[in-house]
C-alpha cells in the first residue's frame, strides 16, 4: 500500500514551496540475485579448498588459508557495496518533480530529474512470474524535450506508482491552464 510522507523531508537541491509527497524504494527482492552471487563467491573457495585439498602440495594449504582473510574480507566489501547501491536508490515524487536518485558504485550518484509538466507517458514492466506474484516491476517515466527519462526499478505495486505519478502530471498540468485543481486518486486509501 502507498501511503504519503510529511511535506517537511529534505532533501539537496529542492525548490521553495516544493513538498515531497511519496517516495519510492527498491522492493527487497531486488538484492536476491546479488546476494546469490555474493554466496557463491564467499562459499564456493572454501568448499573448493576443502574437496580438493588433497590435489595440492601440503606445504600450500596453510598459505592458502592465510589469504582467506583477505578473500572472505574482499567479499564482505563487494556485498556491502551492493547493498549501499540498492538502499540508497529512492525515487521521489514532489508536487512539482520527479526526482530519481541512484547510487553507483560506492561513492557515485546519478540524478535524474524531470518536471510534472514535461511527463508524457508512465509505463510499468513486470518481467515473469516472480514480479507478478510478489507485485514489483519497473515504472518508465517518458519525458518531453531534454528532460530525461526515468525508470524507477522493482518497486512495489508498480501499476499504483504509475498511475499516482501520471495523476500528479495531469493535476500540475491542468493547474498550469486554469483548468481547475484534479486531485489524482491516491491509491490504498
Amino acid at each position: 500500500m502507498l501511503q504519503r510522507i510529511h511535506h517537511n523531508f529534505r532533501f539537496e537541491g529542492r525548490l521553495e514551496d516544493e513538498e515531497v509527497h511519496y517516495i519510492f524504494f527498491k522492493h527487497i527482492l531486488s538484492e536476491v540475485r546479488e546476494w546469490l552471487i555474493v554466496f557463491f563467491f564467499f562459499v564456493l573457495p572454501f568448499v573448493g579448498l576443502f574437496m580438493f585439498s588433497f590435489l595440492l602440495p601440503a606445504s600450500s594449504v596453510p598459505l592458502l588459508w592465510v589469504f582467506a582473510p583477505f578473500y572472505g574480507i574482499f567479499v564482505l566489501t563487494y556485498s556491502f557495496i551492493l547493498w549501499m547501491n540498492d538502499i540508497c536508490d529512492i525515487c521521489l515524487l514532489t508536487n512539482k518533480r520527479i526526482i530519481d536518485i541512484t547510487q553507483k558504485g560506492f561513492l557515485n550518484r546519478k540524478t535524474s530529474i524531470a518536471e510534472l509538466h514535461n511527463i508524457q507517458n508512465v509505463n510499468f514492466v513486470q518481467s515473469g512470474p516472480i514480479d507478478a506474484m510478489f507485485n514489483i516491476g519497473d515504472v518508465d517515466v517518458q519525458t518531453a524535450g531534454s528532460s530525461p527519462d526515468i525508470v524507477v526499478d522493482f518497486v512495489e505495486n508498480p501499476s499504483e506508482i504509475a498511475d499516482l505519478i501520471l495523476g500528479y502530471s495531469r493535476q500540475h498540468r491542468n493547474a498550469e491552464q486554469g483548468i481547475g485543481e484534479v486531485i489524482p486518486k491516491t491509491p490504498g486509501m
